[in-house]
């Protein structure tokens, strides 16, 4: 007697917005994982950065990989992500594109400086598609709408893991330009 039982609604509410919670936690903690995975991965690639091809092709495989992970987990999201392994599809999509159209134009170079300068302009692609990229996922913020201030902060916290993952991209490739 006078003992929350399971049928009472506060209880259920408690226990909704602790599931909730905790829930939002373990997908923060997959987030966070795989960014990091695609983090690595793309300080890897810049190993190779001198043969643009081959380092946009990684790039772009890296992406793919954290695209995947994502609709793995695109359930448990935050609003606004639902769709945020297309956008990172999208960006692999445009920097396949650039590599493409680089090797097209590399097969007809003549000179140093011909390659260094195809090859600036394929990275500087690739960099805003990265950009672009980075700047859709950050529109999620702001439909996050959570009524408990805790689930909001950790759904914030999601959505910023992922585009710092995302810009991780663009800073290795501003590196290997040189910027």
């Amino acid at each position: 007697p006078g003992e929350l039982g399971p049928t009472d609604p506060g209880t259920a509410v408690l226990v909704d917005g602790a599931n909730r919670l905790d829930s939002a936690l373990a997908t923060l903690e997959q987030v966070d994982r795989s960014s990091a995975i695609l983090e690595i991965a793309a300080q890897s690639c810049a190993q190779s950065d001198a043969d643009v091809s081959r380092y946009l092709a990684c790039l772009s495989d890296a992406l793919d990989d954290f695209a995947n992970k994502l609709d793995q987990i695109s359930t448990d999201l935050p609003p606004g992500l639902e769709n945020v392994a297309q956008i990172v599809r999208d960006a692999r999509r445009d920097i396949d594109r650039a590599r493409t159209r680089a090797e097209r134009r590399l097969a007809s170079a003549t000179t140093a400086s011909e390659r260094e300068a195809i090859r600036r302009d394929a990275i500087g692609e690739a960099r805003g598609a990265i950009a672009t990229a980075s700047t859709r996922i950050r529109k999620a913020i702001t439909l996050v709408r959570a009524d408990d201030p805790e689930l909001a902060r950790v759904q914030t916290a999601t959505i910023n893991r992922v585009s710092a993952a995302v810009d991780s991209v663009g800073i290795e490739l501003s590196r290997a330009v040189g910027l």
